[in-house]
């Protein structure tokens, strides 16, 4: 497919009597590389470092073999936005993929839906989410593939990326551009500091924080497992 991929088993190189880190060697190639206008990315999984030159995180493959064939089509609308998210906002480890993609994978039914069911009417007046004026709950309903809700939240994230989404018709764009929605996703995951328990493996902590509970803790468990599988993580 036109990829290519140098692996480097172990992060010491073996038999030097310099000890040569080619962890910090290759990523300071891919650094230089990237300088060029070229994309490079680099991962290490176990003891094995990966720089794959499509600049992809994840293939539309893998995320099929974690969630399903039947998402084919969605999977390609939201690859590249997917990618973009997760290298904006270092979700580049192996664990910490897997954990997002289960997230995101439960919270949004494997890309199919962007924008929370319900109408929002429940949010409103909740000042714990900003919501201080008539029709903020349907307004600022839950969108995004991890769902961003209440005027505070999407005030605060148009603050971070230069954009008004909190007026006119704005709010609706965060469902229905796919860059947006993962994007939101990925500002979430890193606003609550995720990566940190995606380090530490602790899905039971990332779930809370997410859901505020433990509401389909056995399907993301699922998904994790799967992609765990997928990229080798023990």
């Amino acid at each position: 497919h036109g990829r290519k991929r140098f692996y480097i088993h172990g992060g010491k190189e073996e038999g030097s009597a310099h000890g040569i880190d080619l962890t910090s060697k290759i990523k300071e190639f891919v650094d230089e590389f990237n300088k060029c206008g070229k994309s490079l990315v680099l991962v290490v999984r176990g003891g094995t470092v990966l720089v794959d030159e499509s600049g992809s995180l994840i293939t539309s493959a893998q995320l099929e073999a974690i969630y399903g064939s039947a998402y084919k089509a969605s999977i390609a609308t939201f690859i590249k936005p997917l990618n973009d998210a997760m290298k904006k906002y270092e979700i580049n480890t192996p664990l910490r993929i897997a954990h997002f993609i289960a997230q995101v994978g439960h919270e949004s039914m494997c890309f199919k839906y962007t924008e929370e069911i319900a109408s929002g009417v429940a949010y409103e007046g909740r000042l714990d989410l900003g919501n201080t004026q008539a029709g903020d709950g349907k307004r600022f309903k839950g969108r995004g593939l991890i769902q961003l809700t209440g005027r505070a939240n999407y005030t605060e994230y148009s603050k971070e990326n230069g954009k008004d989404y909190s007026t006119e018709n704005n709010p609706g764009l965060i469902s229905t551009q796919p860059m947006l929605a993962c994007d939101v996703a990925g500002w979430f995951w890193r606003r609550n500091d995720l990566n940190s328990h995606a380090d530490k493996d602790d899905v039971t902590k990332i779930t809370k924080v997410i859901n505020g509970g433990l509401n389909g803790f056995d399907d993301r468990k699922r998904i994790l497992k799967a992609a765990k599988g997928v990229f080798d993580v023990k």
